[in-house]
């Protein structure tokens, strides 16, 4: 099931299932996903095998990472992808909300042992390895009824944008953009920063904001399933901007021992089939990596530079 058109929708159903059912996510916002396994084809740390599970960060980014509007369960690409990795190394995988600025910390703080669909910049490397499975580029949701349809970088400025706080793309953006339009006489363009995926949603339907920038494939699905209402822009020139093409990673911990065996986890996916086949469940024909490039820290990409 791909995602619902309403976010709000979406969290409501999720936090009603929870309360009839009794499990899945707890108080501090979990749910778990059991991985069967006859014996383990990758071996996992210890301290992973010894706790029988993959704890995983997971902030809204569809389709890699959304909810099921009826379960309130997390789904998309990389569930299909975590779901895979644990099976292979005969563990289960669990699913922990969390706000996206909060997953790197967290995984230094060993609260995490993965965190997804995270761009691989040389300069988050100092507190984060990163085993590259996927790309994208920042593109500009905007209401399809309005007066902005904009084509071209410049054609940002005088407006307010929004983006996820913590994005690569969305931070870079908003320092750069500014001072192209000042010099080009264009006035300012206005970057404002939200907690998540929902609450920019919900600006750009209030009309709080011209447009919502966010990574491709998020944003065609957003505008594929709002009856209409809103509609995915790629602003020539945007993705020239440092930080707003990425290659993701899935992130561990700095030097993890989790590193190398989910590399040769996510490298059997690839092999077996299981790598394509959850992209195209998810409908994300340009996000897959060639398989020499599923490799650890790959990436040579700054995010300001």
């Amino acid at each position: 099931m791909f995602r619902a058109p309403s976010v709000i929708a979406a969290a409501a159903a999720a936090a009603t299932a929870l309360v009839v059912s009794g499990c899945g996510a707890s108080a501090s916002g979990s749910s778990a996903a059991s991985a069967s396994s006859t014996g383990a084809q990758v071996t996992p740390p210890d301290s992973v095998r010894s706790a029988g599970e993959l704890v995983v960060a997971m902030s809204s980014a569809p389709p890699y990472d959304q909810k099921n509007s009826a379960t309130g369960a997390w789904e998309g690409v990389d569930v299909e992808l975590l779901n895979g990795v644990g099976k292979l190394m005969g563990v289960k995988v669990k699913y922990v909300d969390a706000n996206f600025d909060a997953e790197i910390p967290g995984l230094a703080a060993h609260r995490y042992d993965i965190a997804p669909n995270i761009g691989d910049f040389v300069e988050r490397r100092t507190t984060a390895t990163f085993i590259d499975y996927a790309q994208s580029k920042l593109t500009v949701e905007i209401a399809a009824s309005g007066s902005f349809h904009p084509k071209t970088l410049l054609d940002l400025c005088g407006r307010t944008i929004g983006y996820e706080n913590g994005t690569a793309g969305g931070t870079t953006a908003a320092g750069a953009l500014p001072g192209q339009c000042a010099t080009a006489g264009r006035g300012t363009s206005t970057w404002q920063a939200f907690p998540n995926r929902a609450a920019l949603e919900l600006a750009l339907r209030s009309q709080r904001i011209d447009g919502l920038a966010a990574p491709i494939a998020g944003n065609d699905q957003s505008a594929a399933h709002s009856n209409g209402q809103f509609k995915n822009i790629v602003v020539e020139g945007l993705d020239q901007l440092p930080g707003t093409s990425a290659v993701y990673g899935m992130a561990v911990a700095k030097d993890s021992p989790l590193a190398q065996p989910l590399l040769k986890a996510m490298q059997k996916l690839a092999v077996d089939g299981s790598y394509k086949a959850a992209f195209a469940k998810f409908a994300v024909p340009n996000g897959e990596l060639s398989a020499s490039d599923i490799k650890i820290d790959g990436s040579t990409l700054h995010k300001s530079k």
